[in-house]
């Protein structure tokens, strides 16, 4: 076993050189060694699995800024008055586009005092002739000129009192000093638009039942003219004691100075 044991290791590392007589044949190529049978109870050994490759993703390019010509052409969201988007309640975009109409009417309506006024009072009249015909739903109408009252308070006072002193709000008397008009705490549109909607609302609660709650009427017609009077009492006290006028009906209008060209020397 050791003379052929070195005669392996000799040959690995000193080859026999191949004889003239073998060149240039091809030799049989060398056969592969059988394969062992398997024996009963003994597993086989499984052949290693090859891991394959993570799969490489595409490089993600950076996105470019948009140029100032192409911002341009990027289309504009739609108003809220169009189409209904993708996912958007249906709900609220109808009470959307209600309130849009709702503020194109309001804006036509505005230059029209008069006719806005003429319309509130024909739907207060038509109130008390409905709760005069059914003789019901008296708290609903004390409600209804309760908030009147405070609604007119508020169109009487000054925004801002601070401005106001003791000898009232005065003109200017010099060109540095600035001039402020009478601004109401409460605008006269907003005071139409708030009167119009409780009428309407008080309008349409005497259809309802639940709120006709049996009250001596009587009883509060009296508070509300009592509380109307000490109301406008206080009201009036205090236009004497800042000595203001809340509405412009006989005001003097100052008229704008005219300029005269200076006179040009005689050449």
């Amino acid at each position: 076993q050791r003379s052929h044991s070195g005669s392996v290791v000799w040959l690995c590392f000193f080859p026999r050189p191949s004889s003239p007589s073998m060149q240039g044949v091809d030799l049989p190529p060398p056969t592969p060694p059988p394969l062992a049978k398997p024996q009963a109870g003994v597993p086989m050994p499984s052949a290693p699995v090859q891991q394959q490759a993570p799969a490489q993703q595409p490089a993600r390019v950076p996105a470019r800024p948009l140029g100032p010509v192409e911002a341009e052409v990027v289309p504009a969201e739609a108003p809220m008055g169009g189409l209904e988007r993708s996912g958007e309640d249906p709900v609220a975009a109808m009470v959307a586009r209600f309130q849009q109409r709702e503020q194109q009417v309001l804006d036509r309506l505005t230059p029209h005092a008069m006719e806005r006024w003429l319309a509130f009072v024909g739907c207060l009249c038509i109130f008390l002739v409905r709760m005069f015909y059914i003789h019901g739903f008296y708290i609903v109408t004390y409600v209804l000129f309760i908030f009147l009252l405070n609604q007119f308070i508020l169109f009487l006072q000054p925004k801002d009192r601070t401005n106001l002193g003791a000898d009232g709000p005065s003109l200017p008397t010099t060109d540095s000093d600035d001039y402020r008009p009478f601004y109401r705490m409460l605008p006269e549109f907003k005071f139409w638009y708030t009167a119009m909607r409780a009428t309407i609302i008080s309008f349409i609660c005497t259809f309802i039942p639940i709120f006709d709650i049996p009250v001596f009427w009587p009883v509060l017609v009296m508070y509300f003219v009592v509380l109307f009077f000490a109301t406008m009492r206080r009201q009036i006290m205090d236009m004497k004691r800042f000595k203001y006028v809340p509405w412009d009906i006989g005001k003097p209008k100052a008229n704008p100075k005219v300029v005269s060209n200076p006179p040009q020397d005689a050449a």
